[in-house]
């Protein structure tokens, strides 16, 4: 536990101030304390689907509100009460710990019950992120271990993030391996499915190299559905 953060269990909680409780825990990323704010029975007033509430911007006030609870990102700056780099409209707890890498907080709130498929407003959900990085973790155990050289020339890829928290996200995916592998069966379904269609339409001897392109590009399905698209469609 950081030096100067009081433990989970002897924070004081105001019955109706739920909301309050869990931005500024997210905030800590104190996973105790938003285990204990979702679980513990007789303290809080939760209301239903509190642990998926979705943050909300109203355009007065705090620009962002969670239930009832405002507060501000980095892109409000000027005010002294910034919690986080980076909030969307619609991102539920989950979401925000996911945009912040606290993978301990994710597990923490999905033990309590939050689910891993409400979207924001740019249609990002749970699942879809965790599985990206799941992906990502996959390939740099399977094809190479990257420099901090090579690192440093991927900043937009949060692979540096994804790996300062390795052990955590690790122990993440465990606890969602059926849901994982789920989500990557029906990912590949879907992409087999259309790039079988374009093929079949735009370039019908290509079929039966379709399976060897699916192996090869595991856990890279989109980025070989991207491509393809580019050359066939695209032109058009």
């Amino acid at each position: 536990m950081p030096a100067g953060r009081v433990a989970a269990e002897d924070v004081k909680l105001i019955p109706h101030r739920w909301d309050m409780h869990a931005i500024q825990a997210l905030a800590q990323r104190d996973a105790a304390l938003l285990a204990r704010i979702f679980t513990e029975k007789g303290v809080l007033v939760l209301p239903e689907g509190a642990i998926d509430c979705q943050v909300q911007s109203f355009g007065y006030g705090a620009p962002m509100q969670f239930h009832s609870y405002g507060f501000f990102d980095v892109r409000s700056k000027g005010h002294s009460s910034v919690l986080f780099d980076l909030v969307l409209p619609g991102d539920t707890l989950v979401l925000i710990a996911l945009r912040h890498h606290d993978p301990m907080s994710v597990i923490a709130l999905y033990q309590a019950g939050a689910s891993l498929d409400v979207a924001n407003s740019a249609k990002e959900q749970p699942i879809e992120v965790i599985f990206s990085r799941f992906a990502i973790l996959q390939l740099h155990d399977r094809h190479q271990r990257l420099t901090e050289k090579e690192i440093k020339y991927q900043p937009s890829s949060g692979v540096q993030k994804l790996l300062e928290q390795e052990a955590a996200y690790r122990q993440l995916f465990g606890l969602l391996h059926e849901r994982l592998m789920g989500y990557h069966s029906a990912l590949k379904h879907t992409i087999q499915d259309e790039l079988h269609h374009i093929y079949s339409t735009h370039a019908p001897e290509r079929l039966s190299k379709l399976p060897k392109q699916m192996e090869d590009f595991e856990y890279r399905e989109r980025e070989l559905l991207a491509s393809v698209r580019r050359k066939y469609l695209e032109s058009e």
